[in-house]
C-alpha cells in the first residue's frame, strides 16, 4: 500500500532503526499518559500521537526524509506529549463531578435547542439546495464538492455546516445512550443530507466511528487505540486484496495517515527554504496582519509540490512550522497543550464514553487543518461549548475510574 499510492521506498537501515527508536521511546512516554481518571488531553494526546507521529516517522524510515525533518518531529511530539503529561488535571477524590447550572433539564434544553436549531439549518439547505437528496456513493465525492462550490453558500454557512456535523455526532452519542431512538435516527438521518451537500466523506463516518467508540472504548481498555488502529488498517489491506478496490485503504490509510504525514514534510521543506508566514494567514489577518504570500499557504504548498488545483491544508507540524518555522517545533506544543486544558475543565465529571465524539472530532481537526481554523472553522468550539452543557452525574470522581 505504501508503494502504490506513489511512495518510493529508498532503503537506508540506519533512518529506519532510528525511526523505531524515536517510536520507542515517544511511545513510553505517550503509554504515561493513561492515568485514572481519563482527561480528554489524554486521549487526544494519544489519538494524535498514532495518527500524525507514526506515519511522519514511517516516511522517515521508509522514504529516506532529511534528518533534520525528524529531529524536529521528534522535538515536536516529545514536547507535547510531556507537557500534557506535566499538566494533566488531577481532582481530588470527593470532588463532585456537578458544574455549571444546578438545574440539568436547563443544560439538556440548550443541548436540544442547539441540536434542534441546527438540524432545521440543514433541511431547510438541504431541500432548496437538492430537494433533500440522499448520495451513499463515496466515490463521487469530489463530484458533490465542486456542486457545493459552484453553489457558493458563502463562508458564515461553510462554517455552519461544519459545526452542525459536530452538533449531530454529539447528539447521535447522548440519544444513543438514551435509547432515544426515533430521535438518534432522525440525527443519522439529517448527518446523511448533509454529507450530500458537502460531501465531505467526514461528515458521513463521525457518528458511526463514534458508536463503535462508545460501544467499545472504555477507560481500561484505552491502551488498546494502538491495536484497534492496526486492526483497522489490516482490514482495509485485506478488503484491497479481496476485492481489488482502493475505497477503505485510500480513505483510511493514505488520506488519514500518509497524505498528512506527507504535507507535513512538504511544509517543512517549503519554509525551510522560505520565511515564515507568522500568522499573516490566520485569524489574525482580520486585524490587520498582510502575508508575505499573495496566495493561501495550501495553494501555495499544492502549487510547488503538485498541480496546484487543490487545497494542501495541513495541521500539527507542518501548521507549526509553516508560521514560525524551528521555533514553532517549541510553540506550538504549548498552545496545544493549553487548548487539550481547556477541554479538559469543560468536561470535568464526565467519563470517556460521554465525549468519545469529540475526541474523534479534535483528532481529525487538529491532524488536517491549521490550529486557528481548526478552533474556529472545525466546530473546535462548539465541541467546547457541548461538553461544558453536558449534565454530570453527582458520584464521586474516583467512581469514573472504575
Amino acid at each position: 500500500m505504501y508503494g502504490y499510492n506513489g511512495y518510493v521506498y529508498v532503503s537506508d537501515n540506519a533512518k529506519y532503526f532510528l525511526s523505531w527508536i524515536a517510536y520507542i521511546g515517544l511511545s513510553f512516554i505517550a503509554s504515561s499518559l493513561i492515568i485514572f481518571p481519563l482527561k480528554p488531553s489524554s486521549v487526544i494526546a494519544l489519538v494524535l500521537f498514532c495518527m500524525s507521529y507514526v506515519p511522519a516517522s514511517s516516511l522517515f524510515g521508509l522514504a529516506n526524509l532529511p534528518y533534520r525533518f525528524f529531529m524536529y518531529v521528534c522535538i515536536f511530539w516529545g514536547l507535547l506529549l510531556a507537557l500534557t503529561r506535566l499538566f494533566l488535571i488531577k481532582l481530588k477524590p470527593g470532588q463532585k463531578k456537578n458544574t455549571g447550572f444546578k438545574n440539568p433539564r436547563i443544560k439538556d434544553s440548550l443541548i436540544e435547542a442547539i441540536a434542534w436549531a441546527f438540524g432545521a439549518y440543514i433541511l431547510l439547505l438541504s431541500f432548496r439546495y437538492n430537494r433533500l437528496y440522499i448520495n451513499l456513493n463515496l466515490e463521487n465525492v469530489y463530484e458533490l464538492r465542486s456542486a457545493a462550490a459552484l453553489a457558493n453558500f458563502g463562508g458564515f454557512n461553510g462554517y455552519l455546516m461544519t459545526w452542525a456535523a459536530v452538533v449531530f455526532s454529539f447528539a447521535a452519542i447522548r440519544y444513543y445512550e438514551k435509547k432515544m431512538w426515533s430521535r438518534f435516527l432522525l440525527i443519522c438521518y439529517l448527518q446523511l443530507l448533509l454529507f450530500s451537500i458537502n460531501g465531505m466523506r467526514t461528515t458521513l463516518f463521525f457518528i458511526p466511528i463514534a458508536i463503535i467508540g462508545y460501544i467499545l472504548v472504555t477507560p481500561r481498555r484505552l491502551s488498546m487505540i494502538p491495536l484497534f488502529l492496526t486492526c483497522i488498517n489490516l482490514g482495509a489491506l485485506l478488503f484491497f486484496v479481496v476485492y481489488k478496490s482502493v475505497v477503505l485503504t485510500g480513505l483510511l490509510i493514505y488520506r488519514v495517515y500518509y497524505i498528512p504525514a506527507m504535507l507535513g514534510f512538504q511544509y517543512f521543506d517549503f519554509f525551510s527554504k522560505n520565511p515564515p508566514d507568522m500568522l499573516a494567514q490566520s485569524v489574525f489577518r482580520r486585524l490587520g496582519s498582510v502575508s508575505r504570500y499573495d496566495i493561501p499557504i495550501p495553494y501555495l504548498i499544492d502549487s510547488a509540490y503538485s498541480d496546484g488545483k487543490s487545497m494542501a491544508n495541513t495541521g500539527m507540524f507542518g501548521d507549526a512550522f509553516a508560521n514560525f518555522g524551528p521555533f514553532g517545533s517549541i510553540l506550538y506544543p504549548i498552545l496545544f497543550t493549553i487548548v487539550f486544558k481547556v477541554f479538559d475543565i469543560a468536561s470535568i465529571g464526565l467519563n470517556l464514553r460521554s465525549y468519545i465524539v469529540i475526541v474523534l472530532v479534535v483528532s481529525l481537526a487538529f491532524s488536517n487543518v491549521s490550529f486557528f481554523t481548526a478552533l474556529l472553522s472545525n466546530g473546535l468550539l462548539m465541541a467546547i461549548l457541548l461538553l461544558s452543557l453536558q449534565n454530570r452525574p453527582v458520584a464521586s470522581q474516583s467512581s469514573s475510574a472504575k
